[in-house]
């Protein structure tokens, strides 16, 4: 770039903008490093933003941010970026960081009227294929996965800004992937939307392919309950989760007697339920996926095999060994 294009771009006007933004770098030990924050202007060569942690003068990074439309043609986008920090201070809101634009990428074209300031950076998905979540005394399901983070379901989540190491894996789609983890919100006996704050360059393509794999999400509103069980009982569609999740609970009392059944619930976005079992003497808990198929099998007086196979691995993944009525 000449001395002059280079000037050009120092002295373009900045604009006011608080938006969101996500800055990634490379730690010492070849680790990916994450802090989201805030945008406070926004110019063609660079922006200043507001983080949780300060970055190292000169350091490399690249971030995602959107583009005002005032910048981009009347039409907003979101932009991949490629830059360097010019000079990081404490600031109220964290630190001030100020970042030049080397290069970019257009992401996504946005419409004029959308309200950036709301708008995420990276788009949520239901993963295609069952995502299980490792953690400190914990097994879940994924409701939910991004680029940046995913929300899990556990019935006691982690406080708010509990940061932990964190394992994904889905045996079908033949993924795994470790990160470090921040919680980031907390909805009480539902879960926890947690954002990844560390991940090795594979962990991060292992992602990428996890996102690119997965269907569009469109809320709790789109799944619960399943058409299945609206169909099965017209108006009563309520009444008849229940009756599935009482029938659940007692089948899973009655085959794990050393276990210790916490909740049961109508997974969202996969038509799956969810028990929540706990070991009484460990303290460990889990949380095991049943197909509404198994169940409605089952509760038909048909096939209970892979019903009764899904509540018995309870006593595996816990390592403990079933207690069944002697008979």
């Amino acid at each position: 770039m000449s001395k002059t294009a280079e000037a050009e771009r120092r002295t373009a006007a900045r604009l006011d903008a608080t938006h969101p933004i996500i800055l990634e770098w490379q730690s010492r030990e070849g680790d990916l490093r994450r802090a989201r924050g805030t945008t406070r202007d926004i110019a063609l060569g660079g922006v200043y933003c507001y983080v949780e942690r300060p970055l190292g003068k000169g350091e490399p990074v690249e971030f995602d941010m959107i583009l005002p439309g005032q910048l981009a043609d009347g039409s907003p986008r979101k932009l991949r970026c490629t830059g360097r920090v010019l000079r990081s201070e404490k600031a109220d809101q964290g630190y001030g960081v100020a970042v030049t634009i080397e290069s970019s990428e257009v992401l996504e074209i946005l419409e004029p009227t959308v309200d950036v300031s709301r708008q995420r950076i990276y788009a949520r998905i239901v993963p295609s294929a069952g995502l299980q979540a490792e953690y400190p005394g914990m097994r879940s399901a994924v409701r939910d996965l991004s680029l940046a983070g995913a929300f899990i379901e556990d019935e006691r989540p982690l406080p708010m800004g509990r940061v932990f190491k964190l394992r994904l894996a889905s045996a079908a789609a033949g993924a795994e992937i470790e990160v470090d983890a921040v919680v980031r919100r907390v909805e009480p006996n539902v879960g926890m939307a947690i954002e990844f704050v560390a991940l090795s360059k594979e962990a991060k393509q292992t992602l990428r392919q996890l996102v690119e794999q997965g269907q569009v999400w469109q809320g709790p509103q789109a799944a619960f309950p399943s058409g299945e069980w609206a169909a099965a009982a017209g108006d009563q569609s309520s009444a008849a989760l229940e009756e599935a999740v009482a029938f659940i609970r007692q089948r899973a009392a009655e085959q794990l007697r050393g276990l210790e059944v916490v909740a049961c619930h109508y997974r969202v976005g996969d038509r799956t339920f969810s028990v929540h079992v706990r070991d009484p003497v460990s303290r460990a808990e889990l949380l095991l996926p049943i197909s509404d198929r198994w169940v409605a099998d089952c509760r038909a007086g048909g096939d209970c095999t892979h019903m009764e196979r899904a509540l018995a691995s309870a006593s595996r993944l816990l390592d403990l060994k079933p207690l069944f009525d002697d008979k």
